[in-house]
This record gives C-alpha cells, sequence and structure tokens, in this order.
C-alpha cells in the first residue's frame, strides 16, 4: 500500500511514543482474521437535547450486548454529534446492530444515525513503504499474555488522556514485545500528545452505481490525491515564539471505503491549528479536482470533531478467560466448565498398552466436541490437553497395575503417598503428540489445532477462543479458554453434512436435537433475541 509521506510518523510523534504517550491499535488483519470482526463507524445525531452521560451509558450497553470490546467515541460538531467506531462481530449484520443501538438508545433523543462498513484503506501511522497484512501464522504467533498486557497498557493510556486515574503523569513502560509488533505492522503507535484540530469528510452515496473496478479506482485517486496534499506541507516550517524556523507538523490522514447508509468514503485527518484552515481548504478543492461530484454527483461534506483526542476509547482483545493456577486446575475434576484430554491426536491407552503411537480421529473428534460444547454453554469453560486423569483411566484398564508401572516407567508418575487409594492427574505434556510424530514440534501443534478447531466448528469460534501453552512439572501443556459465544455453534463429525448441536452438561457434552435442542436454545437464548431482551430488561429497570 502507498504511504502519504516521506515519515510514517513525525520524530516529535515517535518521542511521545517512546514516552509512553500513546495508545496501541492492532491492524485490522487482527480483527478481521482472528476475531471475525468488521469494522464500522456510525454518525449519530441528538435532538431536541443531548443527554451526555445518558448517551454514553447507553452506549455502554450497546457494547455489552453486541459483544463489542473495541470502539473509539467522537464528539463532533455540526449536523452530528458523535461518531462512533467499532469493531462488531460478523454474527451480527448491520440491521441487527442498528436494531441493538436503537434500543439501547432508547430515551436518549437520538433523531438520526447513519453507518458505513468499511475497511481501512490507508491509516496515516502505516509506514511510507507500506506492509502487505499480516500474515496468519504470523498474527498466530501473538501470544495470550502478551495480548493481555496489551489491554492493560491501552486501558492505563486511555484513564490517563482522560483524566481518570489519580496521577495523570503516572508512566507505564511499553510491554516487552510490541516495539517488534509495531514495526511488523501487527501493532499501530497512535500517539496520545498530537496538537492540532481533528475533522472528517463523508460523500453523497452515488447517483451512479459503482461497478468494482469504477470504486477501485475512485479510492486509488482520492489516496492519491490525499498523499499530494499531505507531501505538500512535508519540509514546510514556521516562526516559533522565538522567531526560530522550525518544522510544520505534516497532517495525518486516514482513508476508509466501503458501503451504508452514511457514505461510501470516509476520511479522517489532523492538521495543526496554525494551518487547519489552509488544510481543510486545499484538500476539499483537491478532492473536487478528482471529479467525484462530477461523475457521480458525490458532494464531500466537512466536520469538526470537538474532542483533541476522544471522548471514550478502549482497544481490547478477549478470547477466553484468564487461567492464573494451572497446577490446581490440571488436579481438579472435570465438570461442568473444566475437560481433560491427555493428547490430541494419540490414543493414549493403545500406546501405553500396546505401544501404538497411530493417530486416532476419535481423539481429535473428542477435543473438537468439547470446544463445541463450551462454546454453547451459558459460561464457558477451559479445555485443558496434555492431562491425564489418571483416576478414571484405572477404573476402564484391564490391568490397573500394569497401567500404572507404565505411566511411572514413562513418565515418572507417582501416586499420592499420604492417600494410597488417592491417584491425581498425570501431567503428560503435548510431548506425547510430538514424541509420537505426528507434530513436528509445539507451534506446528498449536497452528493445527486452530485449524482444527476454526474448520470443524461453524461458524468460526476463533474470536471466543483462546490457546496458549503453560509449563508445568517440566512439560508443556495446552489451554483452550472458551468463552460462550453470541451465536449457536454447529459441529460436523462422522458425516460432513451434517451438524451436531453439542452443549456441555456436568462433566460430558452430549448432541441435542429435535425438542431437546428447541428447548435448550429457548432457554439459552442468544444474538439479537437474547440482547434484545436484555436491553428490554435494563430499560424496564430504569423506567421502573
Amino acid at each position: 500500500m502507498e504511504g502519504l509521506g516521506e515519515k510514517p510518523i513525525a520524530e516529535w510523534e515517535m518521542e511521545y511514543a517512546a514516552g509512553g504517550r500513546e495508545v496501541l491499535l492492532w491492524h485490522d488483519a487482527v480483527h478481521e482474521r482472528l476475531e471475525s470482526s468488521q469494522l464500522y463507524f456510525w454518525k449519530l445525531a441528538f435532538s431536541p437535547r443531548y443527554p451526555k452521560q445518558e448517551i454514553f451509558d447507553g452506549l455502554a450497553h450497546f457494547y455489552k450486548v453486541a459483544n463489542i470490546t473495541s470502539y473509539v467515541v467522537y464528539e463532533t460538531l455540526g449536523d452530528y454529534d458523535l461518531l462512533l467506531r467499532v469493531w462488531a462481530p460478523r454474527s451480527y449484520n448491520a440491521e441487527e446492530l442498528e436494531l441493538l443501538l436503537r434500543q439501547s438508545l432508547q430515551g436518549c433523543y437520538l433523531w438520526n444515525l447513519n453507518y458505513l462498513a468499511c475497511k481501512t484503506e490507508y491509516h496515516f501511522s502505516d509506514k511510507i513503504e507500506g506492509l502487505d497484512p499480516p500474515s496468519a501464522d504470523r498474527l498466530e504467533t501473538v501470544r495470550a499474555p502478551l495480548v493481555e498486557e496489551i489491554n492493560e497498557y491501552n486501558a492505563h493510556q486511555a484513564k490517563r488522556l482522560l483524566r481518570l486515574t489519580e496521577d495523570d503523569e503516572e508512566y507505564l513502560e511499553r510491554p516487552a514485545g510490541v516495539d517488534e509488533l509495531v514495526e511488523g505492522g501487527i501493532l499501530r503507535s497512535i500517539p496520545l500528545d498530537t496538537r492540532g484540530i481533528r475533522m472528517f469528510i463523508t460523500f453523497d452515496h452515488p447517483r451512479q452505481p459503482f461497478r468494482p473496478e469504477t470504486r477501485t479506482l475512485a479510492v486509488k485517486e482520492l489516496r492519491n490525491k490525499c498523499r499530494e496534499v499531505r507531501e505538500s506541507w512535508v519540509g514546510e516550517t514556521e516562526e516559533n515564539g522565538s522567531g526560530e524556523r522550525v518544522p510544520v507538523q505534516p497532517p495525518n490522514i486516514s482513508i476508509y471505503a466501503g458501503a451504508g447508509s452514511m457514505t461510501d468514503f470516509l476520511i479522517i485527518a489532523r492538521a495543526p491549528h496554525k494551518h487547519f484552515h489552509a488544510f481543510v481548504r486545499q484538500l476539499i478543492h483537491g478532492i473536487r479536482e478528482i471529479g467525484l461530484d462530477q461523475m457521480y454527483e458525490m458532494r464531500p461534506y466537512t466536520h469538526v470533531i470537538a474532542d483533541r483526542m476522544f471522548s471514550s476509547f478502549r482497544e481490547h482483545r478477549s478470547v477466553g478467560a484468564l487461567v492464573d493456577d494451572v497446577a490446581d486446575l490440571v488436579h481438579q475434576e472435570e465438570g461442568e466448565s473444566l475437560e481433560l484430554k491427555a493428547t490430541l491426536e494419540t490414543n493414549f491407552r493403545s500406546l501405553i498398552v500396546a505401544g501404538r503411537t497411530d493417530p486416532d480421529p476419535v481423539m481429535v473428534d473428542e477435543v473438537v466436541r468439547a470446544v463445541s460444547g463450551f462454546l454453547n454453554s451459558p459460561h464457558g469453560g477451559t479445555l485443558v490437553l496434555g492431562v491425564l486423569e489418571t483416576r478414571r483411566e484405572l477404573n476402564k484398564a484391564r490391568d490397573a497395575e500394569q497401567y500404572l508401572q507404565a505411566l511411572e516407567d514413562r513418565f515418572g508418575y507417582r501416586p499420592d503417598e499420604s492417600e494410597p487409594d488417592a491417584f491425581p492427574n498425570a501431567v503428560l505434556g503435548i510431548e506425547v503428540d510430538i514424541e509420537a510424530g505426528h507434530f513436528a514440534d509445539p507451534d506446528t501443534y498449536f497452528l493445527r489445532l486452530g485449524e482444527i478447531l476454526k474448520t470443524r466448528i461453524n461458524p468460526s469460534p476463533w474470536p471466543w477462543i483462546r490457546i496458549e501453552p503453560r509449563e508445568l512439572s517440566g512439560r508443556t501443556i495446552c489451554l483452550v479458554s472458551v468463552r460462550p459465544g453470541d451465536v449457536w455453534f454447529y459441529t460436523a463429525m462422522d458425516n460432513p453434512k451434517r451438524l451436531d448441536f453439542y452443549v456441555r452438561q456436568g462433566g460430558s457434552t452430549p448432541a441435542l436435537s429435535g425438542p431437546e435442542g428447541d428447548l435448550y436454545k429457548l432457554v439459552y437464548q442468544r444474538g439479537v433475541a437474547a440482547a434484545s431482551a436484555e436491553a428490554q430488561s435494563c430499560r424496564a429497570d430504569d423506567l421502573s
């Protein structure tokens, strides 16, 4: 992708970022591929009143019921009062999201709203040489602990900017590993101390419908014109208070293209206070030179953003619940929210009894079934791979003593000496599958597991799952943390043309069908039906 200037970020902006005055945005590919989300912008107008606190409370409710964890809100000047930027799950379409948004803002004097479902054509923080979107393999190497650190860092930085902390100058250092992600384009560093006035440009819908090639050409022309205007400011100088000539900060420009009731294109920009009017005039006149309004009757409209940065911000990746005490977890018994599996592909019983290492598809089926059940459960759960339920295995073994001796010889397993009849779970690790020759290394193991879950469960469960390694007793176990989804999930087992519906009940994962499945879905509603019911309940509570 082409850049919009000689430098990706001005030197002074880089200094602020290095000093912790920044927030970090994930590249679009992270939200699109790993979270199955769509980028939306909404323009919101309220009349005859603008009850700010009630509006922001309503938006907070909207984020909750729509499962939105990343958003930015700007207050604007003009026909509209707010510009809302959200990453919304693809399980909702635009009409469903609008329904949830309207319900969440009942009583807030909502006058009008328009949306744009779009892709980022250019972001001002991207590097000049341009980077291809990060590959799926590269994205999946960012492990959950670092994601959580970035979540905490962003939350802290937003509080500092909005003065929600006791000490506004409290400094939090960038998490280790962020620099590499920024350099690789996976994260975008957004300086918090950027000076200037922000604005955005929308357009009328084209009277002449776009063909795909025409839309591509229009985006290219907009990008070229924005680049031309910005580059005209690179190298400009001005006098400071001491009479010295100092560089003028080049304007920031980001471009979005898509479809919706708002517009087909959206441009967001920032220019220095002293030069704002000159920049806007140059940009608008330049856009009109392209001829979009003449050829397609797409008149541009300019709006000013009232915020220096934003009124509300959150950039958060949520994929499962954290497991803190792994040592305690692996020695618990299976239940409503916990499933233990010794292996992913190896039939462990055959390995111990007969020394066989053949891959067993049944083992993979059990893993897929467990994850699908957690997705459809009210509270989610955790699947642990690499841990054997010893007591259950001994009860099933034909020769329990021989089985126990094999565990001791191969894995150093020892029963609890203080309780001779107690047999704690055995930590085997994913090394069993690797040593059996099914995977070359741990990275291959984790990539293959993710691929299995994404292809066998429909729709893709990726936004609701976290897969991560944990070290325990000198071995690597695999945690699959699962949040309950906001849609129902179906799984292909024996017949790829038939999708089964699994739920978690106690320590088992049965398939439900017919009236039994219908009753379960009625009790544990999801999606728009559940969100609408919750919104009506909350609104009734507010009025009572």
